[in-house]
């Protein structure tokens, strides 16, 4: 009698234990809760942008140039925009093409960045605007934006945008 007691008590048991894990009664194992996780749609912040500057020299009849000096230890300067207007008046060359350069430096003694033409027919107004641009100048160095023409038939002017950088 012994094993039927026993093998009553043993399916006794089983059948407690799997009524109580039917019913809930069973102890449950928590898991700490985590922390929630950032909203994917929401766009994280975007860094301050930099201050800009702007540079311009008015359109006149001399050699035009602006120059952002020197800004200092570990400071670079970095053109972000640079545009030239030109109106070559009806007694100059036909044709006559006229660079736009940017200089880390002194027009003629620094190193040459950036140089592109600007021209247009006689009593016409040529203009070339080029930004999104990303050129970074030395450290601790001026830069300048000229135009290089000294013809006095030429109304030219300049300007230059960027932001320093360190």
């Amino acid at each position: 009698m012994p094993k039927k007691a026993a093998l009553a008590l043993t399916l006794l048991a089983l059948t407690a234990c799997f009524l109580s894990y039917k019913l809930g009664s069973a102890p449950v194992a928590l898991a700490k809760s985590h922390t929630p996780q950032q909203d994917s749609s929401v766009a994280p912040p975007l860094p301050t942008a930099p201050a800009t500057w702007a540079l311009t020299a008015a359109l006149t009849n001399a050699q035009v140039s602006v120059t952002r000096p020197a800004g200092g230890a570990g400071v670079k300067h970095v053109a972000t925009c640079i545009a030239g207007f030109a109106l070559l008046s009806t007694s100059g060359t036909l044709g006559t093409v006229y660079a736009l350069e940017l200089w880390d430096g002194a027009p003629g003694t620094g190193t040459l960045l950036f140089e592109t033409g600007a021209g247009a027919p006689l009593g016409v107004t040529g203009h070339v605007e080029l930004c999104d641009l990303n050129i970074v100048g030395s450290p601790n160095t001026a830069m300048t934006l000229e135009f290089t023409s000294h013809a006095a038939t030429l109304s030219q002017g300049v300007n230059l945008v960027g932001y320093d950088a360190q």
